[in-house]
C-alpha cells in the first residue's frame, strides 16, 4: 500500500524544523520520488521554504552501496545542485535530477537509467544547470507554512479496459471512498461500466484519468470528474488528501480544484 506513515512522517519533520534551516533536501528512492514530492507538496498548501527532492541516477535506491563512481558523481552532482535551490531560495516544492529543476506536481518520470530521467510535463522547468544557470522561479518572502498531514487509503485505483470485469471489483468497491479509474477511452468508461457504478458506487467521487481528459461533449453525473490535466501521481496523492479532509463528495470535489 501506499507510505502513508513515511509521508506523515517526512512532513512532520520539516514541520517541526521548520524555523531552524532555510530549507529541506530530501534524497529518496527514484521509484517513487515524484509520489514522495507531490505528497509534501499537497499536504504543505502554504509553503515559504525550498524542498528539494533527489536522488541517485540508475540505481534502484538512492541507498544502493553498490553504486558505481558514475553514478556517485551524478549522486553528488545532484546534491551540489540541491543546495544551490536551497540557497536561491525559491518556496517549492521541487524535484532536482540531473540538469534540470522542476516543480513536484510538474514531474514525470521517463527512464531511471538516464541521466535526465525525470522531465517536466509540459517542458517548463524552474531552473537548469547548462552552461550557465537559468531560472524561471521567483525569489518570495517567507510567509511561514500551513499544513494538513492526513491522508486516506480509502481511494479505489482501477486500470480500465473494455475486458475488465466490474463484479470482480465490487469487495473493493465497498471498502473504498472515492474511485480513480486510469483510462484510454475519451469518454472515461462505457456505458455498462456507468450503469455498475450507478448501482454500486453512487454518490461518492469518481475521478477520470486520461490525457483527453475534458474532450469529452457529454456530461455525467455530479460525482464525475476528469483529472488527466496533471501527474497520475498527483492524481492518486490529492485524491487521498481530499479524503481525508472531508467525506462529502461536494466538497472533495471543491478541494480537489481549489488551487494552492
Amino acid at each position: 500500500g501506499p507510505p502513508l506513515k513515511f509521508w506523515q512522517a517526512l512532513n512532520s519533520k520539516i514541520g517541526l524544523n521548520y524555523d531552524f534551516y532555510d530549507g529541506f533536501i530530501v534524497v529518496g528512492n527514484p521509484n517513487r520520488l515524484i509520489y514522495d514530492a507531490v505528497a509534501v507538496r499537497t499536504a504543505f498548501f502554504i509553503l515559504g521554504k525550498p524542498v528539494v527532492f533527489t536522488a541517485a541516477p540508475f540505481a534502484e535506491t538512492s541507498w544502493d552501496l553498490k553504486r558505481t563512481e558514475v553514478e556517485n558523481l551524478a549522486l553528488r552532482t545532484n546534491l551540489i545542485n540541491s543546495l544551490y535551490m536551497v540557497e536561491r531560495n525559491i518556496p517549492e516544492v521541487m524535484i532536482v535530477f540531473g540538469q534540470r529543476v522542476m516543480a513536484a506536481e510538474n514531474a514525470s518520470k521517463v527512464n531511471l537509467s538516464e541521466l535526465d530521467a525525470f522531465v517536466a510535463r509540459d517542458n517548463t522547468y524552474l531552473a537548469e544547470f547548462n552552461v550557465g544557470f537559468s531560472t524561471t522561479a521567483k525569489q518570495r518572502n517567507d510567509e511561514g507554512y500551513q499544513c494538513s498531514n492526513e491522508y486516506s487509503d480509502r481511494l479505489a485505483v482501477i486500470y480500465y479496459h473494455p475486458a475488465l470485469r466490474w463484479e470482480s471489483y465490487k469487495n473493493l468497491l465497498e471498502t473504498s471512498q472515492a474511485l480513480l479509474i486510469k483510462t484510454h477511452l475519451r469518454e472515461g468508461v462505457d456505458e455498462p461500466a456507468r450503469n455498475f457504478l450507478a448501482q454500486n458506487f453512487s454518490s461518492k467521487p469518481i475521478l477520470i484519468y486520461n490525457k483527453l481528459s475534458g474532450e469529452t461533449s457529454r456530461s455525467w453525473s455530479a460525482e464525475y470528474g476528469y483529472v488527466g490535466d496533471k501527474s497520475w501521481e498527483r492524481a492518486v496523492i490529492r485524491s487521498m488528501w481530499c479524503l481525508a479532509q472531508t467525506n462529502d463528495t461536494k466538497q472533495f470535489w471543491k478541494i480537489y480544484h481549489q488551487k494552492i
